[in-house]
């Protein structure tokens, strides 16, 4: 992804949410993923056992 792209998508998501809500939304995302990842390697071990 190109740094300009990155930068709309920002920008886009700075305005709709506003500067004081997006920490917590950044920090939902994080967990979102840490728990997808999650997910996607739970499958793995089970078809190890």
């Amino acid at each position: 992804m190109k740094f300009a792209e990155l930068f709309v998508i920002l920008a886009i998501v700075f305005v709709f949410f506003g500067a004081g809500k997006l920490p917590n939304v950044m920090g939902d995302i994080g967990k979102g993923l840490k728990e997808f990842r999650k997910g996607m390697k739970e499958p793995e071990k089970e078809e190890e056992k």
